[in-house]
């Protein structure tokens, strides 16, 4: 996967309380060297995974004497921020993250005992998390479960309870678990509902032979899919196709990836159009992941000139407001469960690396964003579904300039996509920045530095105008005091190698 410059539109709402004066001791190491340490320390690990480039989280714990002696006395504590490169896919894979801040209770083994998001003004809920975490290590964890796995346990209940334990957590299972446990199952089981029922609610992925016995009898299949909510159904489609992706995408198995891209169009069987824009878009992914890179900037090209740009006239504003016809997510399912219950908060912070991929941030007390292009997205404004259609279209472009796309059509295409998200938001520096590196690539050297020059501009006042909120705010987030003054010297910079032509 590409690595990723984070340059991020800012839509803050003021609600996160001043950072306390103490601060949790957060520990400095690899995730094997913290792991080492809870063993010899006899302690548990506690991660909060928070948006941001800072070394300190966006969203401190409200802590005072108690709850700083609960952490350090019980928790070998790690923070990790969602703009790091490194294991982070893995972490949001194995502990299904999707909402900031995520706060992660582990054993010493780094399994999960406990899971929470979201941040709280008041210091109780953590102290509950972190008594019941420590109740819960000393319960059957998944750690005791998988050291009795790897001792040759393979018995129908054992699995099943195994499998269980995965529900628990809300976190995807083991595909390796689930097979073993398929394979336990006598030949006078595979017509039985409650057998079947369990299979599918495991989410399955489409290479195993836990889904293929789940086919055998397609009525029935179709009678379990019904007597569930639409809710669990669509995470239940959404597990399936991110676990088939990964499967095909480690085996780089251009088959089953094609085979979940037609399962992804599928559950779009109401709407044809947002089933190939899913089964575009996934197959898109899948290219980049193995460095395919000419079916890539093909299925790119096809994803973004026919399910974006067509939606020209279906967006526009009116009386100041953004307002869309029928935008499609990047994929979706046939409902849109896991409705957040409290207000959303959404944070961002730039990050000078590699990329430029613009992103926006959602901190609810319910997941509602997986990756990959499969979504049980809650309910949003026009203004932050436009901002997504413009945040994709820069993306897909930003990602055609850093696979350095000779073909001068998919350049141009590029270009146009960029030239939609600035008519939309003028005064988003990060796609002016994209808009004047392409023009870089195209030789138009002019252009190119008039539009990077502007987006200095812009990120100086936007740092501005941030600073302004934050000082009439009574209730200000904890942002690094250099916010905002990284994007600025990133852009200075690229805007020095465009004049220089060394970029």
């Amino acid at each position: 996967m590409i690595s990723k410059r984070l340059i991020l539109s800012i839509l803050l709402c003021f609600t996160i309380s001043a950072l306390s004066a103490q601060k949790l001791k957060y520990f400095q190491g690899t995730f094997e060297e913290a792991k080492a340490a809870a063993k010899k320390q006899r302690k548990l690990i506690y991660v909060m995974v928070d948006w941001g480039n800072n070394t300190e989280p966006n969203s401190p714990l409200p802590l005072d004497d108690e709850l700083l002696k609960k952490y350090h006395s019980g928790f070998i504590c790690i923070y990790k921020n969602a703009t790091a490169k490194a294991g982070l896919n893995d972490l949001y894979q194995k502990y299904n993250i999707s909402t900031y801040p995520t706060h992660l209770y582990l054993d010493a083994e780094g399994s999960l005992l406990l899971k929470t998001v979201g941040f709280r003004t008041n210091k109780e809920p953590y102290l509950t998390e972190t008594a019941k975490a420590i109740q819960l290590s000393k319960e059957k964890t998944l750690t005791k479960y998988q050291q009795e796995y790897e001792k040759g346990s393979r018995n129908e209940q054992f699995l099943k309870n195994y499998l269980l334990k995965y529900d628990e957590l809300d976190i995807p299972v083991n595909q390796e678990v689930l097979e073993a446990y398929a394979n336990t199952l006598p030949v006078n089981k595979l017509d039985d509902f409650e057998t079947i029922s369990f299979l599918i609610q495991r989410a399955p992925a489409l290479s195993s032979m836990a889904y293929k016995i789940t086919r055998v009898y397609p009525k029935l299949t179709d009678s379990v899919y019904k007597s569930l909510p639409s809710a669990k159904r669509g995470i239940i489609n959404n597990r399936i196709i991110r676990s088939s992706l990964a499967i095909a995408k480690s085996r780089k198995d251009e088959k089953l990836a094609l085979e979940t891209a037609a399962f992804t169009q599928n559950t779009w069987s109401n709407n044809w159009q947002r089933g190939m824009t899913a089964r575009t878009y996934n197959m898109m992914e899948y290219y980049l992941a193995v460095k395919d890179t000419t079916k890539y900037l093909s299925n790119a090209s096809s994803y973004y000139q026919q399910y974006y740009l067509m939606l020209r006239d279906s967006l526009h504003r009116q009386e100041g407001q953004m307002t869309l016809g029928n935008l499609p997510n990047q994929a979706s399912q046939k409902t849109r469960p896991m409705i957040p219950q409290e207000p959303v908060i959404v944070k961002s912070d730039p990050k000078a690396d590699s990329a430029r991929i613009v992103t926006q941030v959602t901190m609810v007390t319910k997941v509602v964003a997986p990756s990959m292009g499969i979504s049980n997205i809650a309910p949003k404004s026009q203004n932050t579904r436009a901002m997504e259609y413009a945040m994709t279209l820069n993306n897909g472009a930003w990602t055609m300039y850093t696979m350095k796309a000779k073909i001068p059509a998919y350049l141009s295409q590029a270009v146009i996509w960029v030239y939609r998200s600035i008519e939309l938001f003028p005064e988003n520096p990060a796609f002016h920045d994209t808009l004047a590196h392409l023009l870089y690539q195209q030789q138009k050297y002019t252009e190119a530095l008039t539009y990077q020059e502007k987006a200095v501009v812009l990120a100086r006042a936007e740092a501005k105008n941030i600073a302004e909120l934050m000082a009439r705010s009574t209730n200000k987030p904890a942002l690094s005091p250099d916010h905002g003054q990284k994007a600025i010297e990133m852009y200075t910079a690229e805007l020095e190698k465009m004049r220089s032509k060394t970029l």
